[in-house]
């Protein structure tokens, strides 16, 4: 009982209601008394009277607690129907990572060497960080704009992304071609949706440059170099590549991660530091290659629901998603395009991170 009564707090118009009891209740006990005369012995029906008083004030402050406690066993519900939910889905989004399976590229055994679990996000990272920069190498001797299918396209993106667009644009690329994969079931799905909005020449002469790498379980005939047209196009053809893809594996994982945060930060009846702690939950489960992958997806076309569309919504900062990337580990800066997130390696926070109320 004690620790209810020491948890429990009083709202204003609670404490009003009950000063404004005890004021009727003195007032009636005083004109009582003041009407005998001030003389302490007067008639029971007195007494009667300030019961009836009272019983009608009593009954409208019952009332009102009822009516306050109907509310608040209704959003006990809502709160649990919620929590109830959200693990649920928490639960999903882990197992889609703990059932992920790849065949190993560096195997020579595709049936016998394969990567799991959170393991694959460390070879995510790693052909993501390769690409950006194979990329690079590629647009040395070219000029920016002309990536672009069109000049107008180009001018768009740069209002868009301003002096980062560069970063973003490499980024892009890197991380579609290697979560798309390179295999001919997805070569056509680059081309035309996921990259769509850059040069088709040189769309094709990357993804070719991609297609040549096979892995190492690819079959040995077709590892051996040579100029010959024909084992040339047999090397496109095959889908033993060292760019496999992630699409169909992880694919869901990340649906599943906004899914969950957006479906916290939607909750009206949740303050902002209760959101931030339910979404700790589910960061505290992520280790850091899914945080470093997920920095990349967030600067794709598939991943700009993040914090980058134009709903304005900043879910990577608000609840800081990818704070435990140790500092200067990735080819492109995140702290460029995440100003505001309050990362662990930092002191103090961000001057530009404002304060969320909801």
């Amino acid at each position: 009982m004690k620790s209810i009564f020491h948890n429990y707090k009083c709202s204003g118009l609670e404490k009003l209601l009950l000063l404004i009891s005890f004021l009727l209740l003195a007032w009636a006990i005083i004109s009582q008394v003041k009407g005998t005369g001030w003389n302490v012995w007067f008639e029971t029906n007195s007494l009667d009277h300030i019961g009836s008083f009272m019983g009608g004030l009593f009954a409208v402050l019952s009332i009102y607690y009822l009516i306050k406690n109907l509310a608040e066993q209704r959003q006990i519900t809502a709160i649990q129907s919620f929590e109830s939910n959200y693990l649920e889905i928490v639960k999903f989004c882990r197992a889609q990572v703990e059932q992920a399976c790849i065949p190993n590229p560096d195997s020579s055994k595709k049936d016998e060497q394969q990567i799991k679990a959170r393991d694959i996000f460390n070879l995510l990272f790693s052909q993501i960080e390769a690409a950006v920069e194979d990329i690079k190498i590629y647009m040395q001797d070219k000029q920016f704009s002309e990536l672009f299918v069109t000049r107008q396209q180009y001018e768009h993106q740069l209002q868009i992304w301003d002096d980062k667009l560069q970063d973003r644009t490499f980024s892009s690329i890197a991380y579609m071609i290697t979560y798309m994969g390179v295999r001919k079931l997805n070569n056509n799905l680059l081309k035309n949706k996921y990259l769509s909005q850059y040069n088709p020449t040189y769309i094709d002469e990357l993804l070719k440059c991609f297609k040549k790498r096979l892995a190492q379980y690819a079959p040995s005939e077709l590892k051996n170099p040579t100029g010959d047209r024909l084992h040339q196009i047999d090397i496109q053809n095959c889908n033993d590549k060292e760019y496999y893809g992630f699409q169909d594996e992880i694919g869901n994982y990340f649906r599943l991660l906004y899914q969950a945060v957006s479906y916290v930060d939607n909750q009206q009846i949740l303050a902002y530091q209760e959101k931030y702690n339910y979404v700790k939950i589910l960061r505290g489960q992520m280790s850091n290659m899914e945080e470093v992958v997920l920095f990349y997806n967030s600067l794709c076309d598939l991943g700009l629901a993040w914090e980058y569309e134009e709903s304005e919504k900043d879910l990577i900062t608000k609840y800081n998603l990818i704070k435990n990337i140790p500092a200067d580990l990735t080819k492109i800066s995140f702290e460029r395009f995440y100003p505001n997130v309050y990362y662990e390696y930092l002191k103090e926070k961000p001057a530009g991170r404002k304060e969320y109320k909801n």
